[in-house]
């Protein structure tokens, strides 16, 4: 029986442009890592981190097509570069062809288990074939390896809230607030108000209630959800929630330029429904006490008079008067 013939050991000409165009390549030089790249494939046609960074580089130069043939070059040679993988991934992504970047995240992470970014990238194309309860659980492994990052925590939390979990998906933000407040988070948050179904955990919630960014976050979540035009009440647990986050907030926060605006609107509106005994949406009313005394606005001794949820009902109760 003959052996296998060993791999040829690459020329150091060619390791050494390598190393030079991973330099410029890293340092944002694209033309000059190009050439150098281009160098060391002169001398060893066949180096495959050459022809997956070249392949790379192309697609961030907006050439998706040859990148996907370096890469496909690269990984024909080294079938076991999970960062080959990973990027080829990202490629097929951007080209809409989620199935084959699927495939390929799914060997990057076999290959390298501890792979936070394919973890991530695998989840976010699961979540668009609508596969919610496989994308978080390769957020929840992402998150492992990256957990002072709140995308991490983001990332987790809009997967558990497509799964049917916001209450749990509520705690992650909690978690994620505590490193960085970030636009997203109180996206994330008017999406579980709209559907949170279920009481959080005791413990989650005394957490996130015990937490000044998390508070603030939510209330001003809470404003946006009551201020949008025809906003459905949220479900009873949703409604529960807030209405303890408003006791919690009452009079520990200065409102924001939007804020006030939105809140001298809805201020109106309640004005306007007591005076003539149209309807208040319970969301609006929880919106307001969260942010102020319900006292100032005219008329406002007329809300215990008109039947609440009983959440809404211990709200008015424990107004100042």
């Amino acid at each position: 029986m003959t052996k296998k013939a060993q791999r040829r050991a690459t020329p150091p000409e060619a390791i050494r442009a390598f190393a030079r165009a991973q330099t410029e390549h890293q340092a944002g030089q694209l033309a000059e890592a190009q050439q150098l790249y281009h160098r060391a494939l002169a001398i060893d046609p066949d180096h495959a981190d050459s022809l997956h960074y070249l392949g790379v580089l192309s697609h961030q130069s907006g050439d998706s097509e040859r990148a996907l043939a370096l890469i496909g070059q690269a990984l024909s040679s080294d079938d076991g570069n999970a960062e080959a993988h990973h990027n080829i991934g990202l490629v097929l992504g951007s080209l809409g062809r989620t199935d084959e970047a699927i495939g390929h995240y799914q060997r990057a992470v076999a290959i390298k288990p501890d792979y936070a970014d394919a973890h991530t990238n695998l989840a976010a194309e699961l979540l668009t074939k609508g596969d919610s309860a496989a994308a978080v659980l390769h957020f929840r492994r992402a998150l492992a390896r990256n957990p002072n990052l709140p995308e991490s925590y983001g990332n987790l939390a809009g997967a558990l809230i497509a799964n049917g979990h916001p209450d749990e998906a509520l705690g992650v933000i909690g978690r994620g607030l505590e490193i960085r407040a970030t636009p997203q988070f109180k996206e994330l948050l008017v999406d579980c108000l709209k559907v949170l179904n279920a009481a959080p955990k005791s413990g989650d919630l005394r957490h996130f209630l015990s937490r000044a960014s998390a508070v603030a976050c939510a209330r001003s979540a809470l404003l946006d959800l009551a201020a949008t035009p025809d906003a459905a009440e949220p479900p009873q647990a949703g409604l529960e929630f807030c209405c303890a986050l408003a006791q919690q907030s009452l009079g520990n926060h200065t409102p924001s330029a939007e804020e006030t605006a939105q809140l001298a609107t809805l201020r109106e509106q309640t004005a306007a429904a007591l005076q003539s005994g149209a309807a208040i949406p319970a969301l609006t009313l929880v919106a307001l006490a969260a942010f102020g005394a319900l006292a100032s606005i005219p008329g406002s001794s007329a809300l215990l008079e008109r039947k609440w949820q009983d959440a809404v009902t211990r709200l008015l109760a424990q107004q100042p008067a």
